[in-house]
């Protein structure tokens, strides 16, 4: 199964139109003809201009096979696709606004999404579980690169907070809500 992570859908007024616009570009293009092209689409905002939204789709592609092949069919649309969740992705916001941001920040060496779902199924616990117990929360999710094999990287476990916390800082600044209270979550680790 590929997840990608389409970012810079449209501006927030044109939001509703264009996200169908997008599911129906899904469902012609059938990426995935077995069960359906789209499993899940969900949307949150991304700065005061921008959507953000999260597709499921199952695939015999590649995750880069996948957004190469999107990014040409949807020439006519305004999206950038990716399945690399670097930095901040906004996987839920409350339809009446956030009193609170939790920011869950991916394990080491885990993916992004893949730190959050049970592995039988499709649905992310903090964007389809979590909202239902704390209402008024805007979800977002921090990934960044932790790939140890041939790394050549020399950034320490300080180096990813202070990256983490530069990050969260712009983030929240653009949207306006840098006064908001966070909560950051990171996932257990099963020894």
């Amino acid at each position: 199964m590929a997840v990608c992570e389409l970012d810079t859908l449209t501006e927030v007024s044109g939001t509703a139109k264009s996200i169908l616009d997008l599911r129906n570009e899904f469902g012609r293009r059938q990426y995935a003809p077995r069960r359906g092209p789209v499993l899940s689409l969900e949307v949150a905002a991304k700065g005061k201009r921008f959507v953000y939204a999260t597709v499921y789709i199952t695939t015999p592609l590649s995750g880069e096979d996948l957004c190469a092949r999107l990014h040409r069919s949807g020439k006519c649309y305004p999206y950038s696709y990716t399945c690399k969740f670097d930095g901040i992705t906004p996987l839920y916001e409350d339809e009446k606004g956030a009193d609170v941001d939790v920011i869950a920040v991916t394990g080491l060496g885990g993916h992004a999404l893949g730190s959050w779902k049970s592995r039988n199924s499709d649905e992310v616990w903090l964007r389809d579980f979590l909202p239902e117990d704390m209402p008024n929360i805007r979800v977002l999710l921090y990934s960044y690169d932790t790939m140890l094999p041939g790394s050549q990287s020399r950034q320490s476990i300080g180096d990813l907070g202070s990256a983490f916390l530069e990050q969260v800082t712009a983030f929240r600044a653009n949207d306006g809500v840098s006064g908001l209270p966070y909560v950051s979550l990171r996932p257990t680790s099963v020894m």
